[in-house]
């Protein structure tokens, strides 16, 4: 049973490193530190894509299980002026880190409710942007789940 577990382990761990969008770590908390990688050269995903861009943004936001960004947003779309842009790593990559409750700028109620994220790439003027297979924005579960046994000691 033990070999059963640490085969669907290694399979799960191998399928997040070749996806289109990684975040580190995950799962996370909306007080932590947390990097998000972009690969554009992925096939990942059916839906639009990126030709050469000469900069990467983020637009993105936090919310609650209605509404992923309902929240608070972070970017404005089609201006390239730093809000939300990704390092280029190279070939390709692009990531950007952040503490989602700093970024988005959540007081300690709304970061308490916050337990999704979105995210849309686009280009420096928004004429290009990236989302997941069936053009859906990338949702990104926030929070852990912890639980305390309390008996058997």
């Amino acid at each position: 049973m033990k070999k059963i577990y640490l085969f669907i382990l290694l399979i799960s761990f191998s399928l997040l490193g070749y996806s289109q969008v990684t975040i580190s770590p995950n799962p996370f908390e909306v007080d932590e530190s947390i990097t998000i990688t972009l690969d554009i050269n992925s096939t990942a995903t059916n839906c639009n894509g990126f030709s050469n861009p000469s900069k990467v943004y983020m637009h993105s936001g936090v919310g609650d299980g209605s509404n992923a960004f309902g929240i608070s947003v972070v970017g404005n779309w089609g201006q390239d002026d730093g809000v939300g842009e990704m390092t280029n790593q190279g070939s390709g990559i692009y990531s950007i880190t952040l503490t989602p409750q700093t970024y988005y700028g959540l007081s300690a109620a709304q970061a308490a409710n916050v337990i999704q994220m979105g995210i849309v790439f686009r280009n420096e003027d928004g004429s290009q942007e990236l989302k997941a297979t069936g053009c859906n924005d990338f949702i990104y579960e926030v929070g852990t789940f912890q639980v305390n046994l309390s008996s058997p000691t």
